[in-house]
């Protein structure tokens, strides 16, 4: 089975961070990684995130000695990767269940090297727009071939 590395970078996230990850772990798609970079929080998303990782030995945790930004966090990820495919998931948004296994069977499929998927909006509880066009932040959520 091919593995995918699912990139997450965060900071101060307590509040989202665990829904973000029982996202993945809820996944159809089992044989994947989860990188957490933490960027420095002063809230308890490293031991949240600790937590779930003894729990589960695909999710890995490391935490940059001085707040360096979510692209550095996403690239220190991205160097510990060991997946044929990188997907991307902000430590505050949530996958349905078949998306690892919906990209990773179009690209082995088709033999694409980037996917992305459509994204919903959630505010103040109300659902959003669904949008099925690559704009603004929505380019992180992808699927490439390393």
């Amino acid at each position: 089975m091919i593995l995918a590395s699912i990139i997450m970078p965060s900071y101060n996230s307590a509040a989202t961070i665990v829904s973000s990850i029982k996202s993945i772990q809820q996944q159809d798609y089992l044989h994947w990684e989860l990188l957490v970079t933490d960027d420095g929080s002063t809230d308890n998303t490293v031991e949240l995130v600790r937590k779930l990782a003894n729990d589960d030995s695909r999710i890995r945790i490391d935490v940059n000695p001085v707040n360096s930004g979510a692209g550095f966090s996403r690239n220190q990820s991205i160097k510990r990767a060991k997946g044929k495919y990188i997907a991307f998931l902000d430590a505050d948004d949530l996958w349905l269940p078949n998306k690892l296994s919906s990209q990773v069977s179009y690209t082995e499929r088709t033999g694409v090297v980037f996917t992305y998927t459509a994204y919903q909006k959630f505010t103040g509880g109300d659902m959003g727009e669904r949008s099925s066009r690559l704009v603004g932040s929505s380019i992180i959520n992808c699927l490439r071939d390393v």
